[in-house]
């Protein structure tokens, strides 16, 4: 049972107020989830863009979003999965699947295992279900990515495209793309599709679902195509069903083994969902169905396209063993990236960005050598288990003595499954999945896999996690402890894409995978002004929106917008004139409360002697893994322990005189915020990591100036450890 609605995803009550319910994780490593349509400052957040309150069952795509990542992801993956699907029906490459989990699957089983790379007939056209959701990168970038195939079944997605939920789905919809199917694939003459039964076409349902949840609920529109198990298959050309192939009629079978009939989805296409070890793993993990598709999808993710997490194989050798591995999914090592790096939005990585590391060190090892400046354990980020379906790590819900365990079983040695895991979309407490259809074909004449169009947009799942999670790993272990049942029953909405006027004519202009400036500047405006509420942007804040030089008037830069529509579309966003800033009667520069003091010389050389004191003066140790305390390091210190203590005194003494001497009379505070740095790993090389072990020794230096309007807040911060 499900049930739909944006509305249901809203909190009826404070979620995160109290102490504790809302931990923010000291773990650079590990991002927080996205938060869309709902979040815990603004409640409702109707700027985002993803629901419309005249559509209830609707979750709203971004055009920007659809054209960039997800147009270039799902070719990407359509790529593999046709490839895959060719090798087990036609053979040539291999297929890159294990014995292991083909035999007793049962969406391949022994009469088609005696046949792999013999079905030369099959069209491989696959209609496989993939699980979507939105992660934040190392770089802060929101980025739809792949976690795997569809935890919900291999039909379900497609079948809930053309549920009554859907305001987009038309009574034709499905025979129109079932007719585009056969004329693409095929190369059959249908006039309408009104002519789709002719052709020898029909649906066989699934039948009793193979797993809870995969039930299918066809549509009104089926039922002149459906056929039963009792039907003559010797008069069907085109069999679309879902259905295990060993649950299939025996006729069908036969029919298909011999050449004489299509299956659509090729069986090939749906041997992830009855892998055996991933449906023993499943008991334990409630999505590791989504598992087998990634493992033999992955690839590294591109400028554009989806985000792609790393899994495969780990394979650590030990004395005496001697294991059988499929050299195909091995991936011993893992790339990472140099985070401090500057990467634009649908940009490349720069060269040289990233760095080949061993992945048991980048799991496990809290060596100096292995941690440089960023790159703490990964456990966190991480699933493991054995390949006999048993679990071994669930790194977001893991407690301490789960990594260690792990840790120690991996290194005692064997073969081990892995898959990344980023923090997905929340809603609330609801964790969003889209559940997205690949419609493709291997097109002979091309010699590639070809998407088909107009392929079913499938839906979203809204599963509901525990009352009074957080943003990092507590918060997953909370969602992890919900059990099969909540995953069971989700909140369901239809995904709608975005076709507004000015988007849609910029990426006609130029397609985001090589933004041009025009493109980038237009595009921070257009994210300006529905942020705002669709609120016209004042020309000042647009002119720096769209980084315009300095000597150039906007209303200049705007005559030089490429075409009538893009000009028209962003006019019609800023506001009708420029606002000048407030002045003061008679003053010749804006009115403003500091510039007075700030634009003379004394300021700015007391400025910078004041920088200099921080960064050569008396405080020099100001990292907080100052001092190293390996006796190479301890031997090469012309001065001993950490200043980052005495830096915190200084700082917060300066601001308490500057308080007292400027604004005796206003109620300013100074304080300090104590914490202990806590972490998942023994970094006991490190002097600030020790001193954190018994007591609370870090703090944050806090200044608090009253303004004017005390319902709002500028907050500035720094990190004073290594901002010098």
């Amino acid at each position: 049972m499900s049930s739909s609605g944006w509305h249901q995803l809203l909190p009826s009550a404070p979620l995160f107020r109290g102490a504790g319910l809302y931990p923010i994780d000291a773990y650079s490593e590990f991002t927080p989830p996205p938060r869309r349509g709902w979040t815990p400052y603004t409640g409702v957040d109707r700027e985002s863009g993803v629901f419309n309150p005249e559509d209830p069952n609707g979750w709203y795509v971004d055009e920007f979003d659809e054209a960039g990542q997800l147009q270039p992801g799902l070719a990407q993956i359509a790529a593999q999965l046709v490839e895959r699907t060719r090798a087990l029906t036609h053979g040539g490459h291999g297929h890159g699947f294990a014995p292991r989990l083909l035999y007793g699957n049962v969406y391949w089983p022994e009469p088609l295992q005696a046949r792999t790379g013999s079905l030369r007939h099959d069209a491989c056209v696959v209609l496989t279900p993939l699980a979507l959701s939105q992660t934040i990168d190392e770089f802060g970038r929101l980025r739809w990515t792949l976690f795997g195939g569809s935890d919900q079944g291999p039909g379900r997605a497609f079948w809930k495209s053309f549920a009554d939920g859907a305001a987009s789905a038309v009574a034709d919809a499905g025979p129109r793309f079932l007719t585009n199917l056969l004329r693409t694939v095929f190369r059959l003459d249908i006039p309408s599709h009104d002519e789709l039964a002719a052709t020898g076409f029909r649906i066989l349902p699934q039948g009793q679902a193979p797993l809870p949840g995969w039930d299918e609920s066809l549509p009104d529109w089926t039922r002149p195509y459906l056929a039963d198990d009792g039907a003559d298959f010797t008069a069907i050309r085109y069999l679309l069903t879902f259905r295990p192939f060993g649950q299939l009629p025996a006729s069908a079978r036969q029919a298909y083994l011999e050449g004489r009939l299509q299956l659509l989805p090729s069986p090939a296409s749906l041997v992830y969902w009855g892998m055996p070890e991933i449906l023993r793993l499943h008991h334990e993990l409630p999505l590791a169905l989504q598992v087998p598709l990634l493992l033999h999808a992955a690839a590294p993710d591109a400028a554009t396209g989806l985000r792609v997490p790393p899994a495969g194989l780990l394979h650590e050798p030990a004395p005496g063993r001697n294991d059988d591995v499929p050299p195909a999914l091995v991936r011993n090592t893992i790339r990472r990236r140099r985070r401090w790096d500057r990467v634009e939005r649908d940009c490349a990585l720069p060269p040289g960005s990233e760095s080949e590391d061993k992945l048991l060190h980048a799991l496990f090892s809290s060596d100096p050598d292995d941690v440089r400046l960023y790159d703490k354990p990964l456990a966190r980020n991480v699933q493991l288990w054995t390949l006999e379906g048993r679990l071994l790590l669930d790194g977001p819900s893991a407690a301490l003595d789960d990594i260690k365990q792990a840790m120690e079983t991996v290194l005692a040695g064997g073969v081990f499954g892995y898959r990344f895991v980023y923090p997905a979309l929340r809603v609330g407490r609801h964790e969003v999945f889209w559940h997205r259809t690949v419609a493709a074909y291997y097109c002979n004449e091309k010699q590639k896999a070809l998407l088909l169009d107009e392929a079913p947009l499938g839906y979203l799942t809204c599963y509901a996690t525990v009352p009074g999670d957080g943003a990092g790993p507590q918060a997953v272990r909370a969602q992890y402890r919900v059990g099969h049942d909540a995953w069971q029953r989700p909140v369901e909405l239809w995904p709608r894409l975005h076709r507004r006027p000015l988007p849609m004519a910029l990426l006609a202009l130029a397609q985001p995978s090589s933004p041009s400036d025009v493109v980038a500047a237009v595009r921070n405006l257009v994210d300006a002004y529905h942020g705002r509420g669709n609120t016209p942007l004042p020309r000042r804040l647009a002119h720096d929106l769209a980084a315009v030089p300095r000597e150039v008037p906007l209303k200049d830069w705007l005559e030089t917008l490429p075409t009538a529509n893009i000009y028209d579309g962003v006019t019609a966003i800023l506001e009708p004139k420029e606002t000048p800033l407030p002045r003061r009667p008679g003053a010749r520069t804006p009115e403003s409360l500091t510039y007075h003091a700030t634009s003379r010389r004394s300021f700015e050389t007391a400025f910078w002697k004041l920088l200099t004191i921080l960064a050569e003066g008396r405080f020099l140790n100001k990292n907080n893994a100052d001092c190293v305390r390996d006796a190479a390091t301890q031997r090469l210190l012309p001065y001993a322990g950490r200043h980052l203590d005495a830096l915190a005194d200084f700082l917060a003494d300066y601001h308490r005189q500057k308080v007292a001497a400027t604004a005796p009379n206003v109620p300013a505070v100074v304080g300090e915020h104590r914490f202990r740095w806590q972490t998942d790993f023994d970094y006991s090389w490190m002097e600030g990591w020790q001193a954190n072990q018994e007591q609370a020794a870090e703090r944050n230096i806090v200044v608090v100036i009253p303004g004017r309007d005390r319902s709002r807040a500028v907050v500035l911060a720094a990190h004073y450890d290594t901002a010098y």
